[in-house]
């Protein structure tokens, strides 16, 4: 009976540890749209780079963008980093002759949670993006990003 239960524990986790693997891909590719919140974020920021004449940027602002996004891109590099070592150690746990399934659930909570804080860091970030624009530039850059959409949709 200690066997089956065994058995039962060791295939449950297996079968969470590929389910994350999915999330995790899932993730990277925000439901088959172009990527995840990290490159919608970096995108924008490469939108407005693109059109500062356009948005009417000041050398200062275009300089804080600049400083911004190496910042926000060093963030990103360690906490995917941090995210890949942890999944390491997820893997490395189901190799252990006395798997303990109670370890590895703690350790798969504390992967999703690196992973909330990566996206809470990168909303912060975009919020520091947007902070260095005016108002102004706001709604124009809006109103760039429907242009683009539309150029890219379809016409009916």
């Amino acid at each position: 009976m200690n066997k089956r239960i065994a058995a039962i524990g060791l295939v449950a986790v297996v079968l969470m540890v590929c389910a994350a693997g999915n999330v995790a891909a899932y993730d990277k590719k925000a439901g088959g749209h172009g990527g995840g919140i990290d490159e919608k974020i970096f995108g924008k920021a490469h939108m407005i780079m693109a059109n500062a004449e356009e948005l009417k940027l000041t050398e200062e602002q275009i300089k804080g963008i600049k400083e911004w996004k190496l910042e926000a891109k060093k963030q990103n590099i360690r906490q995917d980093a941090e995210i890949e070592v942890f999944k390491l150690d997820i893997y490395s746990k189901l190799w252990d002759n006395e798997m303990d399934p109670a370890t590895l659930y703690g350790l798969i909570d504390q992967l999703y949670g690196l992973k909330a804080t990566k996206a809470k860091s990168m909303i912060e970030a975009y919020g520091k993006l947007m902070n260095i624009l005016t108002d102004e530039q706001k709604a124009a850059l809006k109103g760039l990003c429907r242009k683009s959409l539309s150029d890219k949709c379809p016409k009916r």
